[in-house]
């Protein structure tokens, strides 16, 4: 990328995996794979990323600002 917009493209993906819980209830798991764009800018890590969840939900992810 041009020097005044930012510092590079990235391409990369994540698994990411969670549990909710609650007494007396069944325990609820939920799975999403996600592959996309970073664009570090001056404005911090921007990320574009389209998720595919194991049960069928989709989700289109926006974040900007630090990365972790």
């Amino acid at each position: 990328m041009p020097a005044p917009i930012g510092g590079g493209l990235y391409v990369g993906g994540t698994f990411e995996a969670g549990q909710m819980r609650a007494p007396d209830t069944a325990t609820v798991t939920r799975e999403d794979v996600y592959f996309g764009v970073l664009a570090s800018t001056p404005l911090g890590v921007i990320t574009f990323a389209p998720a595919i969840g194991f049960n069928g939900d989709h989700k289109f992810v926006f974040t900007i600002g630090r990365f972790f």
